[in-house]
C-alpha cells in the first residue's frame, strides 16, 4: 500500500464518488434492518449531508431516480431528534459523509453517521476502497449508536 504524497490529491468528482458509496453503502445495509425492526418505521425519504451542509447539486443528482426519494439536508424539517421533510412531512433517515481522508491511492477513510430519530443511528468510519466497479465500502466502524 503507498502512502499518501502530495501527487495523490484527487478530484473533486473524486471526492464525490468516494461518498456516493459511502451513502449508497448506508442504504442498502438500513434497508433490510428496518425491515426486521417492527418498532422504527421504514424511511420514506433519505436526506443527504456532506460536513453539516447540503451535498453539491452534481453528488445530490447522481441520486435522482432513487426509491425512496433523496434530498439535500436543508430539507429536513428542524426538530431536535427527529428527521422529517419540510414539504412533505415524511419521516426520514439523515446519512451524513463528512472528512475524507486519503490512505493510499486506492484507498480512503470516512467519518459518517446516520440518524433516524432518537431511537436509531451510528457514527463511525467507512474504509473505501477503489476497486474495477468503482469506490467500495469494504468495512465500517462504528464508533457510537444512538
Amino acid at each position: 500500500m503507498q502512502k499518501q504524497t502530495p501527487a495523490h490529491r484527487f478530484t473533486k468528482a473524486q471526492v464525490d464518488d468516494i461518498r456516493e458509496s459511502v451513502f449508497r453503502y448506508h442504504v442498502a445495509k438500513l434497508r433490510p434492518q428496518f425491515r426486521f425492526i417492527t418498532r422504527i418505521k421504514f424511511p420514506e425519504i433519505y436526506f443527504l449531508s456532506v460536513n453539516h451542509a447540503d451535498p453539491s447539486p452534481t453528488l445530490l443528482a447522481r441520486f435522482g431516480n432513487n426509491k425512496p426519494p433523496v434530498k439535500a439536508r436543508s430539507a429536513v424539517k428542524p426538530r431536535r431528534f427527529e428527521v422529517f421533510d419540510k414539504a412533505t412531512g415524511k419521516e426520514g433517515i439523515l446519512i451524513s459523509a463528512d472528512a475524507v481522508r486519503w490512505i493510499a491511492a486506492n484507498q480512503a477513510k470516512v467519518e459518517t453517521s446516520w440518524l433516524k430519530d432518537g431511537r436509531g443511528g451510528t457514527a463511525g468510519t467507512c474504509l473505501v476502497e477503489q476497486q474495477k466497479s468503482g469506490w467500495v465500502v469494504v468495512y465500517y466502524a462504528i464508533r457510537a449508536r444512538f
